[in-house]
């Protein structure tokens, strides 16, 4: 249910579930191309809505856990951000003491031309979730975090039932070797030609 409660791309996953888990509020993602909110600049519009607007008659920016983001916009539109758009953010959740997420379920690992879409735009999140793109096919999802905060997660606090299937976890290590070894020959073929620009990180 929890899960379930950030899904905001159609109603048909939440429809018969209702009342999902509270707490939760969505924010429309910058879209220029469909602005949701006035302004040319869809990204400055989102932040100001989050800073000037939620923050400030809804919900105090201090009951914050975390903002959940796809850095790049998947099922709800397929959108790259506007410039500075996820910089913004990142600067807004520093100013509150905000967690911000990264979901790259869809995006990462390799998806975007780059191991995570977050690279795209030099921004680094808190937390990141992956699945998708991970196990080329086989179901495993992963949840990547900041040090500080996996410290605070004694071991056994959280399991689930198929969570390390030995499998599953053999197709993820391969995925990824696959993708940096990929990765590094594409950018070793890059660099004695023009294009060197494309891989530099």
């Amino acid at each position: 249910m929890g899960s379930l409660s950030f899904t905001s791309s159609k109603y048909t996953q939440q429809k018969g579930f209702f009342p999902t888990m509270p707490g939760v509020t969505h924010v429309p993602y910058p879209n220029n191309y469909r602005p949701l909110l006035a302004g040319d600049d869809q990204g400055a519009a989102v932040l100001n809505y989050i800073e000037n607007v939620l923050f400030k008659s809804n919900v105090p920016a201090s009951e914050v856990a975390a903002i959940l983001i796809e850095p790049i916009q998947g099922e709800g539109g397929y959108l790259v951000p506007p410039d500075g758009f996820l910089q913004g953010l990142r600067a807004l959740c520093d100013r509150h003491g905000i967690l911000l997420i990264f979901d790259e379920v869809q995006s990462g690992i390799g998806r975007s031309g780059k191991m995570f879409a977050a690279e795209h735009f030099g921004v680094a999140p808190d937390i990141m979730t992956l699945a998708k793109g991970l196990g080329s096919g086989l179901p495993i999802g992963m949840v990547v975090a900041k040090k500080t905060i996996m410290e605070k997660w004694q071991r056994g606090a959280h399991g689930n039932t198929y969570g390390g299937n030995p499998i599953c976890c053999a197709a993820a290590l391969a995925t990824v070797d696959l993708v940096e070894r990929e990765y590094a020959r594409q950018c070793g073929r890059a660099s004695a030609s023009t294009s060197s620009a494309s891989c530099a990180s």
